[in-house]
């Protein structure tokens, strides 16, 4: 992975048929019904898309809210191992400031990429679960096994 980019909801429903559509992937990030749909997206540009749900929130506030899971950061992860490989990963939700600005800030993190530097409204309950999977994964202790996980390989657990 050489770039990890987060966007807005728009501008992935805007992006038109690129010359090289097996070079990137998309982790689409939309609130749950009744909210909003999901979005429209070209299968011709985004072959590689990782769809997930959930509200920008930090923690459960109403019964209805949707948290960020411990399931769906492992889905995060098992996504970004496949397509590893790939070039450009580009991560939308509805605005491209807060939930999608965490998922990039993590893989940013963790394939040592360029990421916003003081850049501050990432959804801290999203990037901190991401990181405390990563972790638990490469102790031995999570769903994972530390060899299936991607990133860069390192000595020390990412805390």
């Amino acid at each position: 992975m050489k770039e990890v980019h987060f966007v807005s909801r728009r501008n992935v429903e805007q992006t038109i048929e690129h010359e090289f559509p097996d070079r990137r992937c998309l982790i689409s990030i939309s609130t749950p019904p009744p909210q909003q749909t999901s979005p429209q997206l070209d299968l011709k540009t985004w072959k590689h898309v990782l769809c997930l749900k959930f509200h920008d929130i930090d923690m459960k506030t109403q019964a209805h809210h949707v948290l960020f899971s411990d399931d769906q950061a492992e889905q995060v992860l098992q996504f970004i191992k496949i397509h590893e490989g790939r070039d450009y990963c580009i991560v939308h939700c509805d605005a491209g400031v807060s939930r999608s600005a965490a998922v990039a800030k993590f893989i940013a993190q963790i394939y040592c990429l360029k990421f916003p530097e003081g850049y501050a409204n990432h959804n801290r309950q999203v990037f901190s679960t991401l990181l405390r999977i990563y972790g638990e994964c490469q102790s031995g202790y999570g769903n994972i096994k530390p060899n299936n996980l991607p990133g860069l390989p390192s000595e020390e657990p990412l805390v």
